[in-house]
């Protein structure tokens, strides 16, 4: 992810940081899931009609700050989640 958005920064002209991003991301196949969430997003579903959270929002120590996909912890703070529906 991280590659394809420097490549997308030398196409536009830009610096990597200008193109900071959270990212939120689900794959289903079947009756199974993973999901990876880095940053301040929510990841969500509904089981029996009630909301519930997978993967809640990730803060640094002000409520401002988040952890981007440009971020040199980006790896570190990403979470992977698995399981079945």
């Amino acid at each position: 992810l991280l590659r394809r958005v420097e490549r997308v920064a030398k196409r536009r002209r830009l610096v990597v940081r200008d193109l900071a991003a959270t990212f939120l991301g689900v794959a289903v196949s079947d009756d199974q899931f993973i999901a990876a969430h880095i940053g301040d997003g929510v990841i969500g579903y509904v089981k029996d009609g009630e909301m519930k959270v997978i993967s809640g929002p990730e803060n640094d120590e002000f409520a401002n700050q988040t952890t981007f996909v440009t971020s040199e912890s980006a790896a570190t703070n990403m979470r992977l989640l698995r399981g079945s529906l």
